[in-house]
């Protein structure tokens, strides 16, 4: 019963804080629904019926399921930017390289012509 009312603030203080554009996406859609099924369902059938408390357990595990899936979306947009800048300095570096090498050449004639 914690578990449910703690997700269950989760929802309001996620709507409270962006509004009704939180549910703009399909996914935050169905975890509020998950959500509030899940919250009703613990307050109606608490010690009537153990089979339809599973029902619950499995929208809990969704949740789990959801928590690790933004967790993977979030990462993968945080890395993609570094992934940018990462090819953009090897880009760089091969072609400081290149400059480099081509300095030391010209060092080199100009020292053996001396």
């Amino acid at each position: 019963m914690v578990f449910s009312s703690l997700i269950l603030v989760e929802l309001v203080a996620g709507v409270w804080a962006f509004g009704w554009t939180y549910f703009t996406t399909f996914f935050h859609i169905i975890d509020a629904t998950l959500i509030v099924t899940a919250f009703i369902l613990d307050v109606l059938l608490k010690g009537i019926v153990d089979d339809i408390s599973s029902l619950v357990i499995m929208l809990r595990l969704w949740l789990v399921v959801k928590i690790i899936s933004e967790m993977s979306a979030a990462t993968q947009a945080r890395l993609e930017p570094l992934e940018e800048g990462v090819e953009r300095l090897e880009s760089e570096n091969g072609t400081l390289r290149g400059e480099m090498d081509t300095l030391r050449r010209m060092q080199e004639q100009a020292t053996s012509t001396q």
